[in-house]
Formats: structure tokens, sequence, C-alpha cells
């Protein structure tokens, strides 16, 4: 593979080939790079142990969280590079991770223990690609599949069920046979994992995903981590999937789409979201049925109850539902453009004048916030304009 690195690349392998030791990027970069795609990021595997690579970068800024599993984070010009020593893995516990490390010098020995032959390509300085498991006619073949039997693989990892699905929705793949159905003998093993950790892949799966097909041919899988779904019909969770991929790649909403037949996100097994995308999507569920106005004048009333990214994704929600047609939804979008960029007011915070006003006018705390919404409403129906000289003379024309 022809490929000119960065120059922070091309240090890091400079640095470890004088030091004598071997040095590859390895695993999703390299994928990536073979499909003509950029990287997120970047990572090494050496045979220099940790406290030799901190040796090595002595005086540039290292993160050291993983160095008990033999990975540290080289910082270079605010990028990070995780560089990992060849190790084997012992016994795994838990269906997760291996209870201990072991250091080698011998790369095909850490490429054995990896997932998935397509992550198992190492990459030396002069784009030569190391290949021991059929990687690359995978990668050909737009195949998923995990190194060695499968049934052991997510056996010891039970987040690898759920990686290999994401790489499919990110990489449009298929799944290899043996590897598909070691996926739904093996489902029950989801229940090992942490809320965060299927919180994590769910995400980056939905987020990524661009056909239903991952979806819907393994609904059983998704039923395993999220019971509500056994509740669906087969039509709705199908039509929950074509609207989702027809979504941008927009989280809140593709959550809200594959969840709204659910009580409610908050009442999702296995989820663990943080609390403003969780009032996000309730937002969204609990209001899908309701009627937003398309006057401008009871539409900016609207946008000074809800937030103006609320209603936006309120509207694109329950267009994709087919709850309002093509022509509805162009017509709130240019309402709501012409809004936005007009800079019209429809909230407190952007009239031209402020409580501090009204005090200044005489009038007391307990009376300013009632004040404060009648003059919104005046701007907001046209009776008054949003100029600050306009608003203080009507304040003075109405103070007692």
């Amino acid at each position: 593979m022809q490929r000119t690195f960065n120059e922070d690349i091309n240090f890091i392998f400079e640095t470890f080939i004088k030091n004598n030791y071997q040095i590859y990027l390895i695993g999703g970069c390299v994928r990536d790079m073979l499909l003509n795609k950029t990287p997120n990021d970047y990572d090494f595997t050496t045979d220099a142990l940790p406290t030799e690579i901190c040796q090595l970068f002595a005086e540039y800024e290292i993160i050291t969280n993983g160095i008990n599993e033999g990975s540290v984070t080289l910082v270079l010009n605010n990028q990070e590079y995780e560089i990992t020593t060849f190790r084997l893995d012992g016994q795994y516990i838990n269906h997760r991770r291996p209870k201990e490390v072991i250091f080698t010098d011998n790369l095909k020995d850490d490429l054995k223990r990896r997932d998935f032959t397509v992550n198992a390509l190492a990459c030396n300085c002069q784009g030569e690609i190391t290949d021991c498991y059929n990687g690359l006619n995978d990668l050909k073949n737009k195949l998923i599949r995990t190194i060695g039997n499968s049934d052991r693989r997510f056996d010891e990892d039970a987040l690898r069920i759920l990686r290999a699905l994401r790489f499919c929705a990110q990489l449009n793949f298929s799944l290899e046979e043996n590897t598909a159905d070691s996926i739904n003998k093996n489902k029950h093993l989801l229940h090992f994992l942490s809320k965060e950790r299927i919180t994590e892949e769910f995400s980056k799966l939905l987020v990524a995903i661009s056909h239903p097909k991952i979806l819907l041919d393994y609904r059983s899988v998704f039923e395993e981590l999220f019971p509500q779904l056994n509740d669906i019909s087969t039509n709705q969770y199908q039509n929950n999937c074509e609207a989702l991929v027809q979504s941008k790649h927009n989280l809140t909403i593709r959550l809200a789409l594959f969840f709204h037949n659910c009580q409610g996100i908050k009442e999702v097994k296995n989820l663990s979201l943080n609390k403003n995308l969780t009032n996000e999507i309730d937002f969204l569920i609990n209001n899908q049925f309701l009627l937003i106005p398309l006057t401008e004048v009871e539409l900016k009333k609207f946008l000074s109850i809800f937030s103006f990214k609320a209603i936006k994704q309120l509207i694109k929600f329950q267009y994709l539902l087919n709850y309002i047609d093509p022509i509805q939804f162009s017509l709130y979008q240019n309402a709501l453009s012409k809004i936005e960029q007009q800079n019209q007011c429809y909230q407190l915070k952007q009239l031209a004048v402020n409580g501090n006003d009204l005090l200044h006018f005489g009038y007391k705390p307990v009376e300013i916030g009632s004040l404060m919404n009648n003059l919104l409403n005046l701007v907001i129906e046209n009776k008054l304009p949003n100029k600050r000289d306009e608003l203080l003379k009507f304040i003075k024309k109405s103070e007692k």
C-alpha cells in the first residue's frame, strides 16, 4: 500500500526504528486507509514495553491510564496516538476482558488476539501490510469475520457482538455466515455488559447506519438488549427502522424513532443516556402528536414556550413518522428559517429591554415577570417593535 503519512506518524515510526524497536500502525486506521477513508485516529503496536515507550518520548506529553494493559497515549500537536505493546491475552473473566495480559515480541501473537480479520491488519512505515488472517480478502468482499472460533471470541468478550454489528453499519459490510450464526447463538452474553458500554456501542451503530438491514436482520439481538421492543409489531418495527435511516445521522432523532412506540426512553432497559439527551428524546416521544401552528405569530408563541431546537427536531420527527406531509414539512421549515434569518423576537432574552429597565421605572420585582411576558406577547403579535426606545416609551406610558 503506497501511503504518505503525516509528520507526527513519521516521527513516531522513526523514533522506534532508530532505537531498534518494531512498530506498526494497527487496526481500524489501517482498515480505513485501505478503504480510502480518513481514519478518525491512529493506533500503533510495538514490541517496546510501556516503560520503554515513555522513555523514548520523555519530552512529550504521555497519558498512562492504560499502562497496566500495555497501552500509553502519546500527544503530539494536540493529536492523541495510542501505542500498545505486542501482547497475548490471558483468561477472560465476566465475558468482557482478560484477567491478565502477557507482553510478547511477536507481532503475530498480538494480531491473533484481535476481534475481526479486517481489524487485524498491520502497516509498517513503508506501507507494507501484514495480514495473517485473510483480512484483505474479507475487506475486498465486505465481510466482518471473527478471528478463529466465533463462539470463543464472543464468549471472551460479549462487546464484540455489538462491535460486529456496528462495523457492518459503519462500513456497509455484511456478517460472515459463521459469525452471524454465532451472534444469534450467543446474544444472551450481552447481559454481562454494562449499560454504559451498551449505550456507547449502540449509539455509534445507530448514528452510522445508512440501511435498515442490520436492524431488521438482527432484531432478536436488539430485543435481547431492549425487551420493550418485543411489544412492537413487525410492521411498526420495520417502519421505525426505515424512518430512522431516512433521517440525518442525528442521535437524538434516531433514538426517538427507534424507541418511539415504547413508554418513554427512561423506561428502556440497558440504556444510560445523559440527562439532556434523555430529555430531548422524551420531548419528541411525548409530543409526537402535538399540533404545531403554522402562522408566524402562533409559531413564535410556541417558540417562546419550547426551544427553537426542540420544535425544529419535533417537526422533523413528525415528518419522518409521516404525521405531516412533505408540503407541510417544507412550510414549517420555511417559517422557521424566516424567523431565524430575520432574528425575530420570540423569547424574553431577545427583548431589547430587561428586568433592570423595569426596576428603573419603579416596578417591584414580583411584577416584573408578568410585565416582561406582556411585552414579549406584544412584540410577537407585532403590536410593538422590538426596539429599546419604543419599548421604554411604552413602559413609561404604562407606568402607574
